[in-house]
């Protein structure tokens, strides 16, 4: 489930893992300043939560945490070692860095991310560090490759908006993250190799 967290308190958390089935919760941040993050994704300041505590939460009630990092520029301020390491402090299975894009529109929307996107500089600094760091685990259908860096599976999406997947060729099509076979772990959750546990699927 995909989620900036807002309302996601110990209830709902319990709720959605023992009656609706849910297994990974995906939490969007847009900084690991909460206040910052709050203000970014505007959340009302009577429902406004520590990041850190809900993380712990979402580990607490069995679920896998897969962070979705909307890649603003108050991450500039991290290394990529800095800032993978702030992600598995917060227990993350799973990262995904979102590049953010603007569709040249005029809205308010448009001229943020046009004003706090991230530099290619650093979308190329973190992309070398997985590269030069990580070990390959496969590619995503829309064609991201995925990861293993410290434990924890990383995917670096430029393509937010999922745009992309028409123009893919059949050679890269053949590509795709395909499992011949999947491990049910003893912590009753599912991946694709046995020895890496950033491979968790789900």
């Amino acid at each position: 489930m995909q989620t900036t967290g807002v309302l996601l308190d110990q209830n709902y958390l319990r709720f959605l893992r023992n009656h609706v089935g849910v297994s990974l919760i995906s939490l969007s941040i847009s900084s690991f300043c909460d206040e910052m993050n709050a203000d970014i994704i505007r959340i009302p300041e009577n429902l406004r939560f520590s990041s850190k505590d809900l993380c712990r939460e979402i580990r607490r009630y069995d679920f896998s945490l897969r962070l979705s990092l909307n890649l603003s520029d108050a991450f500039e301020g991290f290394s990529p070692e800095a800032l993978f390491e702030k992600c598995r402090l917060l227990g993350a299975d799973q990262v995904t860095l979102r590049v953010l894009y603007s569709d040249g529109d005029s809205t308010e929307q448009a001229r943020w991310v046009k004003q706090h996107k991230v530099s290619v500089s650093y979308i190329e600094e973190l992309a070398d560090f997985i590269r030069t760091n990580g070990s390959l685990l496969g590619r995503l259908p829309y064609g991201a490759e995925k990861y293993s860096v410290n434990g924890m599976s990383i995917v670096l999406d430029n393509d937010c908006m999922g745009k992309h997947v028409s123009n893919v060729d059949n050679e890269r099509l053949q590509e795709q993250d395909t499992y011949k076979y999947l491990i049910l772990q003893p912590d009753c959750k599912l991946y694709s190799q046995w020895d890496n546990p950033a491979s968790l699927i789900f």
